[in-house]
């Protein structure tokens, strides 16, 4: 006899369960056991598959004895039975455990009597995938006891596909606020990232994550491509031989000039960053699951374009290049005093050049700088503006929108905008986009 189907309570608290996961990465262990509980005990798990190589990289698991969690990790990973019939079915489609090998052929297998059976034979289940990446998928699982498979399998395989697309937007939530964690990152080791194409990859080549104007750059096949394997590859051959110098020397900090082969193709300058361990902190799943340090991260531009941020914030907003380098360093968190010893200058002219900035976007307070600052500092292809437009109030009031990456949220708060240039004083009501 099956369980019965799911309460809407439990599907409605899961599903903000997984939402949540997508704000916080470090909460997906919880999404699995709340699936676990859902699906009547269950053991879940989500992990990246790698089709090349044929090894499996479990990510998060729950209900699994940690020693065969241990074991699959050092052995049997590699030998994965299901992980080939599963790889074989299209993005989103949930799959049970007997459509991706069959029970006679599973229990053929070492996989079976060594990892599957000591386990109280777990062999019932299933789950789907939930995106590719080159030859690397991610998906997420569930195994079941033999004794349980009848009662409990239809029922984790329908919570599977109810989720799924709940888990797939959650994980573009976690690649989003990770291209701004690495965004602000970089700025503060002194590289801006306005514009430019980022790459974050390992000592292999492996790209691990990739900024909107990055995969525009791979799509159109300029400068960079990306391998059968998922490798970052550059086609201009003496920049792509001085990157792979450069990716051998953990330290090693360089820039290249690169050019487009094609006749009168534009010139580029690539700029490689070692960020060490601390990439593996900014990488959002799935992408981290086979990322290893050393991690570096390439930033391409073409030769002409503007990188100073403090520069492209003045344009932005009509301010001085100082009043907005001052500004810059309150969206960094400094006090006025330790900004006026970092640029040298008195306190006063700090404090005049702050209320010189206000003055002129029609601001009172310093926190409705910081945020027009912050805003103006975003790579145009992530804000949708021209880099030359007049700032608007949207840009000047706090919490009125929240954007990066291609993604937008607006606040339904109704509240008066404040009168920035070129626009006339209204009261207006949000609405949500």
């Amino acid at each position: 006899m099956s369980v019965p189907a799911i309460a809407f309570e439990t599907y409605q608290a899961l599903v903000s369960e997984i939402h949540a996961a997508g704000l916080d990465p470090g909460r997906w262990q919880s999404v699995l056991a709340t699936l676990s509980r859902a699906a009547g005990g269950i053991c879940t798990h989500m992990f990246g598959y790698d089709r090349k190589v044929s090894t499996s990289n479990l990510s998060y698991d729950h209900g699994y004895a940690p020693e065969f969690t241990e074991s699959f990790f050092a052995y049997y990973r590699t030998m994965n039975a299901w992980a080939p019939g599963f790889a074989a079915h299209p993005v989103g489609v949930t799959v049970a455990s007997g459509k991706m090998i069959s029970d006679d052929a599973l229990k053929r297998t070492e996989f079976y009597a060594d990892w599957v059976r000591p386990q109280e034979n777990i062999i019932g289940g299933g789950g789907a995938i939930l995106m590719k990446d080159h030859d690397r998928l991610y998906m997420i699982g569930g195994n079941i006891r033999a004794v349980d498979r009848e009662r409990l399998e239809h029922r984790w395989l329908d919570l599977v596909s109810l989720c799924v697309p709940h888990i797939q937007q959650a994980l573009a939530a976690n690649r989003m606020l990770a291209g701004l964690r690495l965004d602000r990152h970089l700025l503060r080791q002194g590289c801006d990232t306005d514009g430019a194409a980022v790459f974050v990859v390992t000592k292999s080549r492996r790209v691990a994550l990739t900024n909107p104007p990055a995969e525009r750059l791979i799509a159109s096949g300029e400068i960079a491509q990306v391998d059968a394997i998922g490798r970052l590859q550059l086609t201009d051959s003496r920049g792509d031989l001085a990157l792979e110098r450069l990716l051998c020397d953990a330290h090693g900090t360089a820039s290249l000039l690169l050019a487009d082969p094609e006749p009168g193709g534009a010139h580029y300058v690539c700029r490689a960053m070692p960020i060490g361990e601390d990439a593996l902190q900014m990488l959002p799943p799935p992408h981290n699951w086979f990322a290893d340090p050393p991690m570096t991260a390439i930033i391409v531009r073409r030769r002409n374009q503007e990188a100073d941020p403090a520069l492209r914030i003045a344009r932005k907003l009509g301010i001085t290049p100082s009043e907005a380098a001052v500004s810059l360093y309150l969206v960094d968190g400094l006090a006025l005093r330790d900004i006026a010893e970092a640029r040298g200058v008195s306190l006063h002219t700090v404090r005049n050049q702050i209320k010189s900035a206000m003055m002129k976007l029609t601001l009172r307070r310093q926190s409705d700088l910081i945020l027009a600052v912050d805003r103006a500092g975003r790579a145009p292809e992530f804000e949708g503006q021209s880099p030359n437009r007049t700032p608007r109030a949207a840009d000047c009031v706090p919490g009125t929108s929240v954007t990066g990456f291609g993604i937008s949220a607006k606040n339904p708060a109704w509240r008066p905008k404040r009168e920035c240039p070129g626009e006339n004083r209204v009261q207006t009501r949000n609405s949500i986009g």
